[in-house]
């Protein structure tokens, strides 16, 4: 009779060891998938985060008065802008349609604009009207960086998604720091008025 009790008590501990062990890999397979919704959210609010310090970016300054017309002072060279033609002195008239008069109007447009969008100018030249069709770029990450964080920001992740965001979140930021900070997406003095 001894024998029998423990064997039943044998019985019932191996029963509940089994179902002790369908619970614990019923709870690690959760906690994958609570670790995979965890990464996944992680890495969208970091694109989402990321895009909104990306600064749209012509390569060229206007000027800082208010209400003058918007005569570009500085066409850098390698900037978008000067690659389709635009030079010192253009006076910027319409951009995509909307009349330009001021510095004040140009910049309300330039603040509804994100990298990768594509911006036709009509300026004069020497009293010689132009086109151009700029495509908008930025200093802070590639158009292909750029359209990938847009991707993962609207939650659509692809494989190697991980490793770009861990790349972007390693890399070292301006200044050798080997950590980000908010200054790091502020713009120097000298950037303020350049677009």
């Amino acid at each position: 009779q001894e024998h029998s009790l423990l064997a039943e008590i044998h019985e019932q501990l191996q029963k509940k060891h089994s179902e002790l062990e369908q619970e614990k890999t019923k709870l690690d397979s959760e906690h994958v998938e609570l670790q995979r919704l965890h990464n996944k959210y992680t890495m969208v609010q970091f694109a989402k985060d990321k895009l909104a310090s990306i600064k749209p970016w012509l390569g060229v300054e206007i000027p800082t008065q208010v209400n003058v017309p918007v005569k570009l002072l500085d066409v850098r060279p390698t900037g978008p802008a000067a690659k389709q033609g635009m030079q010192n002195g253009d006076q910027i008239e319409e951009v995509n349609g909307q009349a330009v008069f001021t510095t004040s109007d140009f910049k309300v447009i330039f603040a509804n604009i994100r990298p990768t969008d594509s911006l036709k100018f009509k300026f004069m030249r020497r009293a010689v009207p132009y086109e151009a069709t700029v495509k908008v770029h930025s200093r802070q990450a590639s158009l292909d960086e750029y359209a990938t964080l847009q991707r993962i920001a609207s939650g659509t992740l692809d494989d190697g998604d991980e490793e770009f965001m861990n790349r972007l979140m390693t890399q070292t930021p301006k200044k050798g720091r080997r950590s980000f900070s908010m200054s790091d997406f502020i713009p120097d003095a000298d950037e303020l008025n350049s677009m």
